[in-house]
C-alpha cells in the first residue's frame, strides 16, 4: 500500500528465495546494494518496523486483515475504473458483464494458488468414492465413449445450417430431463414455442408438419399428444428465448435456478449468436469475440459446476475440400480456441447431402475431440418429420462391439 513498504517487502522476499535469515542486517544490505535505502526513510526506519511487533502465533489471523485490505482495494480500484468506461461508453449497459467478471477475478486473485500433490490425491479419492454425476446422452456408443454431461465440461455440437443440431440438441435435452437433471435451454434462434412443437412431435410421434400448419389430428394422434405433454411437462426443464444475450444472462439464467447440488446442463443455441463481452470488442475481430465467448463459457461451467453444450456452426470448407462432407475440427467457425476450450466436440453431418446414393435419413456424429476418451464415429438415424434421432449400426458389427473396439485402440 506504501511504496517504502513494497521496497521493503520486495528485499525480504529477495532474503527468503535466497534461503538467508530476514534480519535487520540482511534487509539493510539488500536495500542498499538496490539503491532503495534512502527511499525507504533510511536504516533508522527500518529499525523501527520491528518496534512492537505481535505475536508470530497470531500471524495467519495478521494475514488474513492484510488479505481483506487487499481485497478492498482492489475491488475499489475495479469500481472506479468500471465508472469511468460507463460514463464513456455508448452503450453502457454492455459493461456490465465485463465489470462483474472484473470484480470476481480481482477477489479470486487475491487467493491461494496452486495445490500440494497430496492434497490432489486425497480430493481424487474421495471423488472415486462419490464419483461426480454425468448424465447420459441416450445414444449407447457416444455414452460408452465417454461422451456424456460431466459437471465444469464444455461440450460443442457442430454442423452446417439444415445438418440437424437444434433436433439433436432438444433429444439430448429430453433424455438428459428425464434423468431429472436440471435443463437450462438458451434459444437465440427460435421462440420457445417453437422449441416445444419439436419436442412434443418427437415425444408423442406426432408429424410435426400437422403441428406446425395447424392441420386436424385425427383421434389417435390427439391421445398420443395429450399423452406426449403429459411427459414432457413435469420435466425440469427451463427455456429463455430473450433476444441478445450474453454471458451475463446466461450466468443468471444458471445461477438464479440452480438447486444445491449444482449440477445441470445448459445448452446454448447457438454460439455465434451470443453477444460477445464488451471487452472483446475493442479488438474489432470476430475471431477475438468468437474467443472470448468460448472461455466465458467454459468458465460459467467451471465456476457453476455445470455442463455446457453449445451449438456452433461450421465453415463452408466442409462442403468445397471433397471428402463427403465429413468434417475436421479445421472447420470450427470464426475462431481456433473453440477446439482449445471444448472438452468434448461432436460434429453432426448429414451423408445425403454429399452423397445422392445415401439414404436421406442417415446422419452421422462424429466425436473430433475428446478429452477424456476416445473419438469415434455415431451412426444416427433421423426422421425429420416426427423431429427424432435414433442410434443405428454403421457397419455389422453390433455397436457394443465398435465402442470396444474404438476403446480399446484408444
Amino acid at each position: 500500500y506504501r511504496y517504502a513498504h513494497r521496497l521493503v517487502w520486495n528485499a525480504m522476499r529477495h532474503l527468503h528465495e535466497r534461503e538467508d535469515a530476514i534480519d535487520l542486517v540482511g534487509l539493510r544490505a539488500v536495500l542498499s546494494r538496490n539503491g532503495d535505502l534512502d527511499s525507504v526513510g533510511g536504516p533508522a526506519y527500518i529499525a523501527r518496523l520491528t518496534d512492537g511487533v505481535p505475536r508470530s502465533l497470531n500471524a495467519s489471523a495478521y494475514a488474513k486483515i492484510i488479505t481483506a485490505h487487499a481485497d478492498r482495494r482492489r475491488l475499489q480500484a475495479v469500481c472506479r475504473t468500471g465508472i469511468e468506461t460507463i460514463v464513456s461508453e455508448d452503450a453502457p449497459a454492455d459493461c456490465v458483464i465485463t465489470l462483474v467478471d472484473q470484480l470476481r477475478q480481482a477477489v479470486r486473485g487475491s487467493g491461494v494458488r496452486g495445490i500440494a500433490l497430496r492434497e490432489s490425491i486425497q480430493d481424487l479419492m474421495g471423488e472415486l468414492d462419490n464419483p461426480a454425476p454425468v448424465s447420459r446422452t441416450g445414444l449407447p456408443t457416444l455414452d460408452r465413449l465417454g461422451c456424456g454431461f460431466r459437471p465444469g465440461e464444455l461440450t460443442l455440437l457442430c454442423g452446417r445450417p439444415s445438418s440437424g443440431k437444434t433436433a439433436l440438441a432438444l433429444h439430448l435435452a429430453t433424455v438428459v430431463a428425464k434423468q431429472q437433471t436440471p435443463v437450462w435451454f438458451a434459444s437465440l434462434e427460435m421462440r420457445h414455442t417453437q422449441l416445444s412443437m419439436r419436442l412434443v412431435s418427437s415425444e408423442s410421434s406426432v408429424p410435426f408438419s400437422k403441428l406446425r400448419s395447424g392441420e386436424s389430428l385425427s383421434a389417435s394422434e390427439y391421445h398420443r399428444m395429450a399423452s406426449g405433454v403429459e411427459r414432457l411437462s413435469p420435466l425440469p426443464v427451463l427455456v429463455d428465448d430473450s433476444p441478445g444475450m450474453g454471458l451475463g444472462d446466461l450466468r443468471q439464467l444458471v445461477v438464479s435456478h440452480q438447486t444445491s447440488d449444482r449440477h445441470g446442463v445448459l445448452v446454448v443455441d447457438y454460439l455465434q449468436l451470443l453477444s460477445a463481452p464488451a471487452g472483446s470488442r475493442g479488438y474489432k475481430n470476430r475471431v477475438a469475440e468468437v474467443g472470448a465467448i468460448s472461455r466465458g463459457l467454459k468458465g460459467l461451467a467451471h465456476d457453476t459446476g455445470i455442463s455446457v453444450l453449445a451449438l456452433s456452426q461450421m465453415s463452408r470448407s466442409v462442403e468445397t475440400r471433397g471428402r463427403g462432407g465429413v468434417p475436421q475440427l479445421s472447420d470450427l467457425r470464426d475462431s481456433g480456441e473453440l477446439e482449445q476450450d471444448a472438452d468434448v466436440v461432436l460434429a453432426i453431418y448429414r451423408e445425403s447431402q454429399y452423397d445422392d446414393e445415401a439414404p436421406a435419413d442417415h446422419s452421422c456424429l462424429k466425436v473430433l475431440k475428446n478429452r477424456q476418451g476416445p473419438i469415434g464415429t455415431v451412426g444416427l438415424t433421423f426422421a425429420a418429420s416426427l423431429q427424432q434421432f435414433t442410434e443405428r449400426e454403421l457397419t455389422d458389427t453390433p455397436v457394443e462391439k465398435q465402442a470396444e473396439q474404438v476403446a480399446r485402440n484408444w
